[in-house]
């Protein structure tokens, strides 16, 4: 790609030399290293000042469509400018990327190249001649006079599976593995709001950095699901199919699975609400300890509204549907 200032006065080709990434607080960091190619100008003032690139950035696959990434600035402040000779300089432009950005550019990408487009543009200052006509005379004159100019241009790169790798692990990306977790909308009857009320709560704990209450609410979360859906007779008899023999546990249904799920993720979060036997001291929660309990709440109360709104009754005990005909 070039850019040109005024008519046919080429200033600068460009493209996308590479890119590298870094971990940042709280995210991660793309980098593309524009390499700029600017051409000797012939008289002084055909000389260019090149400042303020940006580009705006998209991505996925080709073919599939370009879906908008975000604004890449400059790492410093960089101006190009052009000489009596040919020159090449770089100019680093960088996005930042959200946990939640980079884990649904990953999506899109699915284990293969992946497609930048790079809206390139800058200010350029530079020389323009004119004529000017001075009253009462009849020659001409030529005046040079400085003018800013906007330049635009795109550049389409592509980064192949081994450089992706290469910049995933200088994010230290596979450290922390993330994957959205969309909370579940507020019910539109009222059987499951106490319970979405408790998972909001333990959200809002969660971001202020007190675990061991998200834990805690999400206890109460599945046990006003239990309360509310009537399933507590299902639950003890899904988790007794479970231990019963390895033909009654290899017969349960998805339900019945995750009703047992449901029904160790609320025994893991008991001691949440009690005191260490030995020393008396409450039990410690991490962060990861936290996220993980949240993560199956949700999943619990998202499925138990997903089936609320699908008209779906509650299995019962032998595997059938509460209401269904024999």
């Amino acid at each position: 790609m070039s850019f040109s200032f005024t008519t046919g006065r080429t200033a600068t080709e460009c493209r996308v030399q590479g890119a590298s990434g870094r971990r940042l607080l709280g995210g991660y960091e793309l980098i593309f290293n524009i390499q700029i190619r600017t051409a000797a100008h012939e008289r002084s003032h055909d000389k260019l000042s090149i400042r303020e690139w940006q580009a705006s950035v998209n991505c996925g696959r080709k073919g599939a469509g370009m879906r908008p990434l975000g604004t890449a600035i400059p790492q410093s402040s960089t101006i190009v400018q052009t000489y009596d000779f040919e020159n090449t300089a770089n100019v680093a432009l960088s996005i930042e990327l959200t946990p939640g950005k980079l884990a649904e550019l990953e999506q899109i990408r699915n284990g293969d190249d992946v497609d930048f487009q790079l809206n390139l543009s800058a200010i350029a200052h530079g020389w323009v001649e004119e004529l000017s006509v001075q009253p009462g005379n009849a020659n001409a004159r030529t005046r040079v006079r400085e003018q800013a100019q906007p330049m635009h241009d795109s550049i389409d790169h592509t980064i192949r599976l081994t450089e992706w790798t290469q910049i995933l692990e200088q994010m230290d990306y596979q450290r922390t593995m993330v994957f959205s977790l969309v909370f579940p909308a507020r019910p539109g009857g009222d059987q499951f709001v106490s319970a979405h009320r408790l998972l909001e709560q333990a959200r809002e704990q969660l971001l202020r950095g007190h675990y061991e209450p998200v834990v805690s609410l999400c206890r109460k979360v599945m046990d006003s699901l239990v309360a509310s859906s009537g399933e507590k007779e299902i639950v003890r008899a899904a988790a007794s199919k479970y231990r019963e023999s390895r033909e009654t546990r290899e017969s349960m249904t998805k339900r019945e699975r995750a009703l047992f799920l449901q029904e160790a993720a609320r025994h893991y979060t008991h001691l949440a609400h009690h005191v260490n036997e030995q020393d008396g001291a409450p039990e410690w929660y991490s962060r990861g300890d936290a996220t993980f309990c949240l993560a199956l709440a949700s999943a619990a109360l998202s499925e138990s509204v997903a089936r609320q709104a699908a008209g779906l009754d509650a299995p019962t005990s032998d595997g059938a549907h509460e209401g269904a005909s024999p």
